[in-house]
């Protein structure tokens, strides 16, 4: 059986002869992502445990490069204003609310980070800003997934190219490439399901359960 986001893991205990009750949530099991199903009976037995969660890689949307000024300040045009909320509809839409949201604090990412957020009333001191994700190395993003709090279920990474393909590219080796070859183009959504304990990814851990690009969000069903 699922979860509610159709990936969710569970513990569930069964019995002889009861069937299944009302779930409800372990502290102990919850902080390692997996959700307990609580059977009333006269004996208890773990019939599975596995954990899950799920990454979103966002890169950012369409900046201006019209604008005068550092690579660090450089805005989103007006295409990227568009998407950026675009994509936090879609989010919303499709129940993927994030636990823990990490994004560069250069500004077209800071921009896209809010906008995307606001679907949720996420506020801007609950965005993780993150120095090292600005210009990282696939090395780098990959000690900042690992160091992410364990009790994050979902967690949206908001970053830029070419770290975030790369990354993703990592996790998800057998990633087929689209059509014009571009596997993360600016406001594009990867959506990725990992194993449960961010402090053991590995290469080719992943696997890629949807790669959305904005102008498909408008027409995806809810």
């Amino acid at each position: 059986r699922r979860g509610q986001d159709g990936y969710q893991s569970k513990a569930f205990f069964d019995s002889g002869g009861g069937g299944f009750g009302q779930a409800c949530q372990c502290p102990q099991f919850r902080s390692q992502g997996v959700l307990v199903e609580h059977v009333p009976c006269h004996y208890w037995r773990i019939s599975v445990v596995c954990g899950a969660r799920e990454l979103l890689f966002l890169r950012h949307a369409k900046s201006d490069w019209r604008v005068a000024g550092s690579d660090f300040e450089r805005p989103l045009s007006k295409r990227g204003r568009r998407d950026a909320p675009r994509v936090g509809r879609w989010l919303h839409r499709q129940g993927l609310r994030p636990d823990l949201v990490i994004s560069s604090p250069a500004l077209r990412a800071r921009q896209t980070a809010l906008d995307v957020c606001k679907a949720f009333g996420i506020g801007e001191n609950r965005i993780g800003w993150e120095a090292r994700v600005y210009d990282a190395s696939l090395q780098t993003l990959w000690r900042v997934l690992t160091e992410c709090n364990r009790r994050a279920d979902r967690v949206l990474l908001v970053g830029h190219n070419p770290g975030l393909a790369l990354l993703l590219a990592h996790l998800c080796p057998t990633l087929e490439l689209p059509p014009d070859g571009k596997v993360l183009p600016t406001a594009t959504l990867a959506r990725i399901r990992v194993p449960a304990d961010w402090g053991t990814l590995e290469s080719g851990s992943g696997v890629l359960l949807s790669l959305t690009r904005p102008a498909a969000m408008d027409t995806d069903p809810e």
